[in-house]
């Protein structure tokens, strides 16, 4: 029980709880840098598929209309 109280006291004299604010706050930051890249990526990725399909229905429908004339 003395350890506990004597590690809270001198964690406070230190500044632990800044440090650990600090720290939760970077994570926070890092976290949210994460969700923000993730989700540009599966946009980008999303756009290129739409793209390709787009492009390979343009060519079926070239080849459609080429056969019949």
């Amino acid at each position: 029980m003395f350890a506990a109280r004597l590690y809270d006291l001198v964690a406070m004299k230190v500044g632990v709880p800044e440090y650990r604010r600090i720290v939760d706050q970077k994570l926070k930051t890092a976290g949210e840098l994460y969700s923000f890249m993730t989700d540009r990526l599966h946009q980008a990725s999303g756009l290129f598929l739409e793209t390709v399909v787009v492009i390979i229905l343009i060519i079926e429908l070239v080849f459609l209309f080429r056969g019949k004339s």
